[in-house]
């Protein structure tokens, strides 16, 4: 089982009495909490088919610069060894990741990851898909013309994110 508080995660492993037995700290090896608050987590599935399922980790941009490319938010995936440390993981970015213009206005916060879910094989490849949420957001901004401004507006949605295995993938995955 795996557990967020603020921007750090703990893996808990749970006896057969629903006990916990030992705790491991994956996120403080990642740095979790130097792109915000973690806002979501899900099973990604067994992506790189070692046997053990994917964490899928929502990071809302509430705690970093409005000039980061994470000021939008973004999703980590987490690749685990069997103890629960972190081996290796991957960020998954909004599309379009709309940051700050030339005239340094603010980016779209759209809070990509606040929430995150897996919705089962969508694309029928037998990894389980996720779907992932961005909220509604406008802005203003020049459009070249001195005092005059238009308004930028970005529809809430959902993302679908159609994951697939990698087998024999590279460390850098």
């Amino acid at each position: 089982m795996v557990v967020s508080k603020g921007g750090s995660l703990q893996v808990l492993f749970v006896g057969p009495e629903g006990r916990v037995i030992t705790t491991t700290e994956p996120g403080s090896v990642l740095g979790i909490d130097s792109f915000g608050a973690i806002g979501s987590l899900a099973s990604a599935g067994d992506l790189d088919c070692d046997g053990i399922e994917e964490l899928a980790v929502g990071s809302t941009s509430f705690d970093v610069s409005r000039f980061s490319p994470d000021a939008n938010g973004k999703v980590r995936i987490l690749f685990l060894n069997p103890d629960g440390s972190h081996r290796k993981s991957t960020e998954i970015l909004p599309e379009p990741n709309i940051g700050p213009d030339d005239n340094d206005y603010y980016p779209a916060n759209l809070a990509f990851g606040r929430a995150i879910t897996s919705v089962g094989d969508l694309d029928g490849n037998g990894v389980p898909d996720l779907l992932v949420s961005r909220q509604e957001y406008e802005r203003n901004r020049a459009t070249g013309d001195e005092g005059s401004y238009t308004t930028d507006t970005y529809d809430a949605a959902i993302d679908v994110l159609f994951m697939s295995v990698r087998r024999n993938a590279p460390s850098s995955l």
